[in-house]
């Protein structure tokens, strides 16, 4: 193969389309391939004895381990960011952790803010033991959250409504994070049942034989939150709890997921330091996209 056309392969096309292609013509022809490694600037750091992915670097901003053929070095705003020349592969991927939010409204009366993510962070601490230096998952029990005031299918008050908490499925082996699956799901239902999600009724009260109209706000919150640790590449979880909370009586009102989602990534970001495991930080901010159903 022409040496101007390796030149095109290896060079041209990864720089137009960032593709990690190999010039295959250079692995038999080596001098070719020093030919093309000559520095072009101080800033260039090259290799040219080994041949393909010789210089690893940690990737800023996403903190995943990339091999590079060679690299540049380039300064954004005093920060150094190295930028890979020629082919590339990613050796390790940094970790990241999602929320699943349920697009499905669920009845929580008048139970929201500060006492909505106590009474499920408090349920699912019952039901998902610590780790102790083995793989735990949290228990088939349920918790059921008491005395919620809501509105019968009649219009008249109750105040006897139950949350029933549960987890569908969960796998942990750090303790840490269980703690921190735990706090990012009780942060999904508390910020889901907000404002936009709320509505005011009336409901019928009777007292000493004489009946009115009274009015009453109610919320609805996600039917579930799905939390998801990958430690690696984003295929399948290493580490997750989906967890769900169901009210028995349906409620009116409306429910939107997507316009929590900006508001609860900003809440998250105080979550995220707890995902960090032996100093390894998160390589992306987590976040949270509705969904259907929980998976992994």
């Amino acid at each position: 193969m022409p040496s101007t056309l390796c030149l095109t392969i290896q060079f041209l096309l990864p720089i137009l389309f960032r593709l990690p292609i190999i010039c295959l013509c250079c692995l038999h022809q080596p001098h070719l391939y020093r030919e093309l490694l000559e520095p072009d600037s101080i800033d260039r750091v090259l290799i040219p004895d080994r041949p393909f992915n010789a210089y690893t670097y940690t990737d800023f901003f996403d903190h995943d381990v990339i091999a590079c053929e060679s690299v540049s070095l380039g300064n954004y705003g005093g920060f150094t960011e190295t930028i890979c020349a020629g082919s590339s592969v990613t050796l390790t991927f940094a970790p990241s952790a999602t929320v699943q939010v349920g697009k499905k409204q669920q009845n929580v009366g008048t139970l929201n803010g500060t006492a909505l993510y106590t009474s499920i962070s408090s349920a699912l601490n019952k039901i998902c033991p610590t780790a102790t230096g083995n793989w735990a998952s949290c228990s088939t029990t349920t918790v059921a959250i008491k005395q919620i005031v809501y509105i019968e299918g009649d219009g008249t008050r109750g105040e006897d409504g139950e949350l029933v908490v549960s987890v569908q499925s969960s796998s942990y082996d750090d303790t840490k994070l269980r703690d921190a699956m735990i706090k990012s799901a009780a942060l999904t239902a508390q910020t889901s049942a907000n404002s936009t999600n709320c509505y005011q009724t009336k409901y019928i009260l009777c007292e000493k034989g004489e009946c009115g109209e009274e009015k009453i706000t109610l919320c609805n919150a996600a039917g579930f939150a799905g939390v998801q640790y990958y430690d690696g590449a984003p295929v399948a979880a290493t580490m997750w709890l989906d967890a769900l909370w169901e009210f028995g009586v349906y409620s009116g009102g409306v429910f939107d997921c997507e316009v929590i989602t900006e508001t609860l990534d900003a809440f998250l970001v105080e979550v995220a330091p707890e995902f960090v495991v032996e100093d390894v930080a998160l390589g992306e901010d987590l976040q949270a996209g509705c969904q259907d159903a929980m998976g992994n």
